[in-house]
């Protein structure tokens, strides 16, 4: 027992230190070990591959890509990201936050992002405006962003691109852009509201339309099934114009204004003349102040005064148009007072030798109903719009006025009550009457019923007119767009001082002539008085559907015009304008009844120009315009030269409600 006590071994002494720092350094490993595990784990879940198409739009918040070729990105999942193919029917892919705290490296951006390249829209021309809201149709809005993007380098499709130029920088960084309450009071929807895909496309139109913004698109994020959020992008026009208008050798006009003042879509504007006829030779011509939308009432107005030599005219205008299915009740009220130059031809009276005075007041009101929810034909619901008007004449100065004397002249008062049924859609064309100008023609039906009473100092006349209206796309063939009115008074059970007026206009699809883009527009008018005042005259004259003839000579009770030309969309470009040049052979015809108007002599004229457009200028384009007349009146020039603004769309005005006389003018 003794020996065996004595070689057991001896143990060595414990070391408590020693083995805490082993069980230190093993809990660290662990720890390393799980946080590797777990980073490990997080990176395989956010590191996802996600394959873009070229074409492809992403939307970022409230910014757009453009995605030229195609490429892989790698996502992680925080902020919202959507990505809009450019095929007929949008699809999104929902995934969240980008590596890198929404940054695409410097690499990507090189190589899929650049400003998109114009392209050819021959396929996407006359196509319905409506198409790209229908997928979105009864989802709710769960929230509305407005983005307006640089006025250089970047467009509502690419709002990432930016323009490197001393220029380009300075105008982005001194322009007052328009103030997101003023586009918010012009959107037709809010969020919580249920989208209603045709409300949201006029909504689209109506503020691509306003004078002081070159373009606006709406973007779609779904959020879930049921909601979803839009992105208003939308593009400003830089607000100052500066615009000399040639009238002839000795009259020319120079206009300037700002169409949106300090960002709040005010108008501001002055017109001066140098006149060589006129004392002094360079006046002040034309103000004019003007507001959009005051106060989200959707209620517009005007301010102006013009001056012509001595003859002046000052107008207020208030208006309210309808907007279907937002704005039901609309009105107007419009007066002027001028003072304007006394034809030779009437009879005149002492103490006026050349001028009367005369003011006019214009008011209206209407009431709007939805019939039924779409039409097979437009698409959207049809309008039953009643609504009253009233007119009054009055003339402060003026030539002496007998029954069969200077009639024209007559203080009258009129009352009008209309009925119109309507039902209105849009094609969408960015080339009309020149390239690259977004434009809606509409397309659709319109009949109005007008009933009224005019009273004057010879008695009173009831009155009645009917107005027909039909624009319609007839697929490969084109567009086209018409109307046809009708309206007089009935004195001693007869038709006395009315008027009939037809119009068609057709727009042809886009076609290659040679190399180059082109279009032909065409379109024919005729106009008849019916039983007139003495000398109560319609003119064949530049203002009047005859470009570049200036003349009072050509008048009568009844006229017809034609008009062909071509346009070509050019890829040209010249200091900055796209360049759209055109041809045109025109002629017109007018006499004082209808069967002397085939032994008339027509008046024919050829002509070319062009129109020229830059996206940043606050008017839409400007036209040069060379036209030729073989044949004149004597004393008027053949030849004619005109530098204004390019044509205005009166020609695609469709919807009509206001109640009042069928034009004879």
């Amino acid at each position: 027992m003794g020996n065996a006590k004595q070689t057991q071994a001896v143990k060595p002494a414990h070391n408590p230190v020693k083995q805490y720092q082993y069980t230190w350094c093993f809990r660290v490993f662990v720890l390393l070990l799980l946080i590797f595990a777990t980073e490990k784990a997080k990176g395989q879940e956010r590191a996802r591959e996600v394959k873009l198409k070229a074409g492809s739009q992403i939307l970022l918040n409230d910014s757009v890509f453009f995605i030229s070729k195609d490429t892989v990105v790698l996502v992680t999942t925080e902020d919202e990201l959507a990505i809009k193919d450019k095929g007929e029917v949008d699809f999104y892919l929902r995934i969240k936050k980008l590596r890198e705290k929404n940054r695409l490296t410097n690499e990507i951006v090189n190589l899929v992002i650049r400003p998109p390249k114009p392209e050819d829209d021959s396929a996407k021309d006359l196509s319905e405006n409506l198409a790209r809201f229908l997928p979105y149709s009864g989802m709710t809005i769960r929230n509305i962003r407005i983005k307006n993007t640089d006025i250089i380098g970047q467009t509502v499709f690419d709002t990432i691109s930016s323009d490197s130029s001393f220029l380009g920088r300075l105008i982005n960084e001194t322009h007052v852009y328009t103030h997101e309450r003023t586009l918010k009071k012009n959107l037709f929807v809010k969020p919580g509201d249920t989208i209603n895909p045709w409300l949201l496309a006029d909504n689209e139109r109506h503020i691509r339309s306003l004078s002081f913004i070159e373009n606006a698109l709406i973007h779609f994020i779904p959020v879930d099934d049921q909601s979803i959020d839009l992105v208003y992008v939308v593009k400003d026009k830089i607000p100052y114009g500066l615009l000399p208008v040639y009238h002839s050798n000795n009259k020319q006009s120079l206009k300037i204004w700002n169409a949106n003042l300090l960002g709040y879509g005010r108008r501001t504007g002055i017109l001066f003349s140098l006149d060589q006829k006129n004392k002094p030779t360079f006046y002040l011509s034309g103000v004019e102040l003007g507001a959009n939308n005051i106060y989200k009432t959707f209620i517009d107005s005007k301010l102006q005064y013009t001056r012509s030599g001595n003859q002046h005219r000052g107008s207020f205008l208030i208006n309210r148009d309808f907007i279907p299915g937002l704005v039901h009740f609309a009105y107007g009220l419009e007066g002027s007072l001028e003072s304007k130059k006394l034809a030779d031809y009437y009879t005149p009276s002492e103490p006026i030798a050349s001028l009367y005075t005369v003011s006019t007041v214009n008011s209206w009101a209407g009431y709007q109903f939805a019939i039924g929810n779409q039409n097979s034909f437009t698409k959207r619901p049809i309008y039953f719009t009643p609504a009253i008007g009233w007119r009054l004449n009055h003339f402060y100065n003026r030539p002496f006025v007998s029954a069969d004397s200077n009639r024209l002249f007559s203080q009258n008062t009129a009352f009008f009550a209309s009925f119109s049924l309507n039902s209105e859609n849009f094609l969408q064309t960015s080339r009309l009457f020149v390239q690259g100008q977004q434009v809606d023609l509409p397309y659709g039906y319109s009949i109005s019923w007008i009933n009224g009473y005019t009273f004057n100092e010879f008695g009173r006349m009831p009155y009645f007119g009917i107005d027909l209206r039909l624009a319609k796309s007839i697929g490969r063939a084109g567009y086209f767009i018409s109307q046809a009115a009708f309206g007089t008074h009935v004195i001693e059970n007869k038709a006395k001082q009315g008027s009939a007026k037809f119009f068609i206009g057709y727009l042809s699809p886009v076609f290659d002539l040679i190399t180059t883009p082109s279009r032909l527009y065409i379109s024919a008018g005729h106009e008849q008085g019916i039983n007139r005042f003495t000398n109560d005259s319609i003119y064949l004259r530049n203002s009047e559907n005859v470009p570049g003839l200036r003349s009072n000579q050509l008048r009568g009770f009844v006229k017809s015009t034609a008009m062909i030309q071509i346009i070509f969309y050019t890829s040209k470009a010249w200091l900055g304008f796209n360049v759209s040049p055109y041809v045109f052979v025109n002629s017109g015809i007018i006499a004082n009844s209808m069967a002397d108007l085939g032994r008339q002599r027509s008046i024919n004229g050829i002509g070319a120009g062009l129109r020229l457009r830059n996206e940043y200028l606050v008017f839409s384009s400007i036209q040069l315009r060379l036209v030729y007349y073989p044949y004149t009146p004597s004393g008027v020039r053949g030849l004619s030269f005109d530098l204004d603004e390019t044509d205005n769309l009166s020609d695609f005005r469709f919807s009509h409600w206001v109640p009042d006389y069928v034009g004879f003018k």
